[in-house]
């Protein structure tokens, strides 16, 4: 399984390094499928062979400021996607408050969200999620000095190709 999340890792990097180069929509979105698919198959891996090994080690989880920020911030611009009460939402942000009425979007009648545009919140949010669990995945799955070279080895040689 480790092996496979070292292939997947320079295949993502590659892949998201030439076809990111002209901002696709479709590249971005294979992506976001592409890691939330190998991080279900990790867990998946995990658990099988927590049930399966029966040792009694237990998994070490390794909370890295990286980690608590990335999770901190998601969820900071996730509670910008809750549609709030009009108090609320005046306390928090009178200028949200305003620019939803001044609109008259969705009837001009609460409660929104303090996000004026929810529907680009809401792919922020999944595509942080999609580049904290890739950086979990680097994180847990290149866990020997070796594999870390091989990734670096991999990103030298692609920079190399695309200039």
């Amino acid at each position: 399984m480790t092996n496979m999340i070292l292939v997947f890792i320079l295949a993502m990097v590659s892949f998201t390094a030439v076809f990111f180069a002209g901002i696709h929509l479709w590249a971005q979105s294979l992506m976001i499928f592409s890691i939330f698919g190998i991080t279900a198959a990790a867990l998946w891996a995990w658990a099988v062979n927590k049930a399966f090994k029966r040792d009694d080690q237990a998994t070490k989880v390794i909370l890295d400021p990286v980690s608590i920020l990335g999770i901190l911030f998601l969820l900071w611009v996730g509670f910008q996607l809750i549609p709030l009460p009009d108090g609320i939402l005046q306390f928090l942000s009178p200028s949200a408050k305003a620019a939803w009425e001044a609109t008259g979007m969705a009837g001009g009648k609460g409660p929104f969200p303090i996000s004026f545009y929810p529907y680009v919140t809401l792919k922020s949010v999944i595509f942080g999620t999609a580049l904290l669990l890739f950086y979990w995945l680097a994180l847990y799955g290149l866990n020997r000095r070796s594999r870390v070279h091989v990734v670096i080895s991999g990103l030298l040689i692609l920079g190399t190709l695309l200039v």
